[in-house]
């Protein structure tokens, strides 16, 4: 049992470890060019989503908010943990053959028109079609976030990662949330055409974040404690430290950093509660100070 408990340990802090590396660090700024594409395969199930999750690959839908038990399985070991995240994904499998409001919805179109005609808007000339030395991957998700008390949450994720051609090491991936503000039941996820329309907004303020974070054009940096229901918990219970780089009205884009995973996110202001933080460290504060569009952005010690 203690070697077991020891291997669990280990396996827990490669996870975080891993999920670290790929902190929303600064788009390298020799990159003025790149090509780019539409994949699959780059979400890391082990890292990136929370223990107990489904994800429905062929709708690529994410089913979080479910798990139950994780705390007690604790008490038992490894062999409870494990034994508990696949109960939560059978659950997750069962509740997305039931109810999938996203079944034949093609997320990766949505996204892939939304991210080109963000970037033709504001960036002409980043993305380029057909080969090119360095290219952008985007891999997109659905995550639907079930509370069985609170609602539905509904978030559109996007994986990005820049490739060198001949290379499958990304020299850059970063996470983009986007959240769809309200909390929604399973009546007013029934009909699949309202629930398509409902994520135009949402795609298009993930291309605005993506398009803000390779062309490193933010209008601020402003430290702050956020708490808000994060894409894959089922409720808003902890604060993480994170900065805000820019707004698109009544929405924030936040670098989080020390959320799990690490990533860039898109909240409604009614989804979010701020504190001020004492410290902030961050080794790449000064490259987002410098990137930010209006002279003054406030910083953190």
């Amino acid at each position: 049992m203690k070697i077991l408990l020891a291997l669990f340990i280990a396996l827990f802090t490669s996870a975080f470890a891993q999920a670290a590396k790929h902190e929303p660090v600064p788009f390298p700024e020799e990159v003025a060019q790149v090509g780019y594409k539409m994949v699959s395969g780059l979400l890391r199930k082990g890292t990136e989503i929370p223990s107990g999750c489904y994800t429905d690959e062929e709708s690529r839908t994410v089913f979080s908010g479910h798990q139950k038990g994780m705390n007690a399985s604790i008490l038992f070991g490894p062999i409870g943990v494990i034994a508990a995240n696949q109960a939560n994904k059978a659950g997750g499998r069962e509740r997305s053959e039931s109810f999938n409001p996203f079944a034949g919805f093609e997320v990766e179109d949505l996204v892939e028109e939304k991210i080109l005609a963000e970037f033709s808007a504001n960036a002409v000339g980043v993305l380029v079609e057909g080969q090119s030395e360095r290219t952008l991957e985007f891999c997109p998700y659905v995550i639907l976030n079930r509370n069985e008390k609170t609602g539905t949450k509904i978030y559109i994720l996007c994986i990005v990662e820049l490739k060198r051609e001949g290379s499958s090491k990304p020299l850059w991936r970063t996470r983009f949330y986007s959240e769809l503000p309200g909390v929604f039941s399973d009546a007013d996820l029934a009909d699949s055409d309202e629930v398509a329309a409902l994520c135009e907004a949402p795609a298009e303020r993930l291309a605005w974040a993506i398009r803000k974070a390779v062309t490193m054009d933010f209008s601020q940096y402003l430290p702050r404690k956020v708490k808000a229901r994060f894409a894959g918990m089922p409720n808003n219970g902890l604060p993480f430290a994170g900065a805000v780089v820019d707004e698109l009205g009544d929405f924030k884009l936040m670098r989080m950093v020390y959320c799990f995973p690490p990533s860039y996110t898109v909240a409604h202001v009614d989804s979010l509660a701020f504190s001020d933080i004492k410290k902030f460290k961050d080794k790449h504060r000064d490259a987002f100070l410098a990137a930010a569009a209006e002279p003054g952005a406030e910083g953190s010690d």
